[in-house]
């Protein structure tokens, strides 16, 4: 088993989206099959979904896998039990990462967890609970203050129109995590005597959290 360690890890931040395609079709499962007419997309792209008829697939990014012309499989991503059916209006992007990190400290994430619910009766029977409805993922990050830094620059300009962003993670094996989020970044530095001025950075998941394996996995 390889342990991820947070060392030597690529951020990348979203600065461009490329046009508007429409998404005709989905073949949910754990190769999820995209069909695109004429994406002219090329392997290994990163693209950005917004799907209209499958929530649990809407804001989802990934990488484009074995293209076709008129289709190909949304690598990182297992649609594998999502409901729902595609609806007009659905479409992908091309996703420029073009701003690296070179300032983030921690990284912590919250969320996810489904709340207890609990289920009970009148009746001669125990009580008892199950799962609820999984709470919205939040990624918080400690940075260094460093007004110039591309990512912190792009993290901001979205978080100003309030936007989404993608963001991509890759560890030194190559294995990478990609999401979108709505970012929020004040660029307020703060910190404490003799210590370095930092900032904070939230981001508010949107999506799935695609994971790829990298050579070692």
């Amino acid at each position: 088993m390889d342990v991820q360690i947070w060392a030597d890890v690529s951020v990348a931040v979203q600065t461009v989206l490329g046009a508007t395609k429409a998404v005709t079709g989905v073949t949910k499962g754990a190769d999820t099959i995209i069909l695109c007419v004429g994406h002219g997309l090329q392997e290994g792209a990163p693209v950005f979904l917004r799907i209209r008829g499958i929530g649990a697939l809407d804001y989802a990014v990934g990488i484009v896998d074995d293209p076709t012309v008129d289709g190909f499989k949304l690598r990182g991503v297992d649609s594998t039990g999502f409901r729902g059916a595609l609806a007009d209006g659905s479409t992908l992007q091309l996703i420029t990462f073009g701003a690296e990190a070179e300032t983030l400290q921690e990284i912590t994430p919250s969320g996810g967890e489904a709340p207890d619910v609990n289920i009970n009766t009148i009746h001669p029977r125990p009580d008892h609970s199950v799962p609820g409805k999984p709470s919205p993922i939040v990624y918080s990050f400690g940075s260094l203050w460093v007004p110039t830094d591309p990512a912190l620059l792009a993290l901001k300009a979205a978080a100003m129109k309030r936007s989404s962003c993608a963001v991509r993670f890759t560890w030194a094996d190559g294995t990478t995590l990609l999401f979108a989020g709505m970012p929020s970044a004040s660029m307020a530095p703060g910190g404490a005597s003799g210590q370095p001025v930092t900032t904070p950075i939230k981001i508010n998941v949107r999506g799935p959290l695609a994971t790829i394996a990298g050579e070692g996995a």
